[in-house]
């Protein structure tokens, strides 16, 4: 059974979740905003996810994209940053929310290429696309399945990617890596537990969520979404979580990001 308990950077569900008996029937679909960045960003933090919460399994990751309007003079993302540097005001990007994953990403894009842009955010992906189609802002970052469509209708254009190769299904757009900035993957999502959770529960969880990303018809799915799978132990994905959450962390540091 599915309780959706939306709002807060996802921390309403989560700390349902926490709160939870650790028997293994309440999980939570975890990721990087509720997980990586609530905590961090907050300025009244409702859980510590290092001390309240096992991972059990991970999932993967959504890439993002940098996608400016089609009529954008820039056609690749070298001539957009030498746009964004020679600019008279700063240009502008939107994002999915103030805090967001999205808006953290950008910050890091800011810092790694060195640039200055003006922050817009909105209140969701579908007033920020709104945006970003009526020229209200100059670039956005967002998911790839939410830029699909306006890509392929020919009114924006995708100039980079979060991940760490090439989608199938935008083969000619470069990888962030590849054109030399350290930006290479997108918010992350798995499954989580109250701490308490005890380690046969938790290792028969991964086991089996591990199977179920393997079904050919799971792997069909997840690649039509554009999410890239991750298959890691359970203690690997521990690891992986933590060093996430300082990699986030530093990213909203020197930014300065924080919201009440």
């Amino acid at each position: 059974m599915v309780d959706n308990r939306p709002g807060a950077l996802g921390t309403i569900g989560s700390l349902a979740a926490a709160r939870s008996p650790a028997d293994g029937y309440t999980l939570v679909y975890a990721g990087a905003d509720s997980h990586s960045v609530a905590a961090q960003v907050l300025k009244k933090a409702p859980y510590d996810t290092r001390k309240d919460f096992v991972a059990v399994a991970p999932l993967g990751y959504f890439p993002l994209g940098l996608a400016v309007l089609a009529t954008n003079a820039a056609q690749t993302l070298e001539q957009f940053l030498t746009m964004a540097k020679d600019a008279k005001q700063p240009l502008t990007f939107g994002s999915w929310g103030q805090g967001s994953t999205g808006h953290i990403t950008m910050a890091a894009f800011m810092q790694a290429t060195k640039i200055n842009m003006l922050h817009v955010p909105y209140s969701g992906t579908a007033p920020l696309i709104q945006a970003q189609r009526s020229g209200e802002i100059d670039c956005s970052i967002n998911g790839l399945t939410t830029l699909e469509p306006h890509l392929r209708a020919g009114t924006l254009r995708l100039l980079a990617i979060t991940a760490t190769e090439r989608i199938a299904q935008f083969p000619n757009v470069p990888t962030m890596r590849e054109l030399g900035i350290d930006i290479n993957m997108g918010p992350w999502i798995g499954i989580f537990g109250p701490a308490a959770l005890p380690a046969d529960i938790v290792n028969r969880l991964h086991d089996a969520i591990d199977a179920a990303l393997r079904e050919p018809q799971t792997v069909e799915q997840t690649k039509k979404l554009m999410m890239v799978t991750d298959h890691m132990s359970q203690p690997a994905y521990q690891n992986f979580f933590l060093k996430e959450y300082d990699r986030w962390g530093a990213y909203i540091r020197t930014a300065k990001i924080t919201l009440d």
